[in-house]
């Protein structure tokens, strides 16, 4: 894990961490975010994933993750990657450049 974090800190992207996230979820604009989820009736380790598209609950479901962001820890050193990412949950990677819009 360390050489991705390694390549994405390359790339200028910010990578923040947190003790539990409710799910997981990826957001690839403002149109849709893909969201997985655990599925009780598939057994143990079953997922499943939903693709949304509704504008409304995509820019809620955004919001909750920068809030998440601003609120979880910088990964500033690759030393500590292993152990900070072994124990909490990694937030995202977010590219730096994009917050200066």
């Amino acid at each position: 894990m360390r050489g991705w974090l390694t390549q994405f800190r390359e790339w200028g992207l910010d990578i923040r961490v947190v003790p539990e996230l409710p799910l997981k979820m990826q957001a690839f604009d403002d149109e849709v975010v893909l969201v997985s989820m655990q599925d009780p009736a598939g057994g143990q380790p079953s997922f499943t994933a939903v693709a949304i598209h509704n504008r409304g609950l995509v820019a809620m479901l955004n919001l909750a993750f920068e809030h998440l962001w601003a609120g979880a820890k910088l990964l500033e050193d690759e030393s500590e990657a292993e152990e900070q990412v072994g124990n909490e949950e990694l937030c995202d990677a977010h590219s730096s450049r994009a917050d200066k819009r």
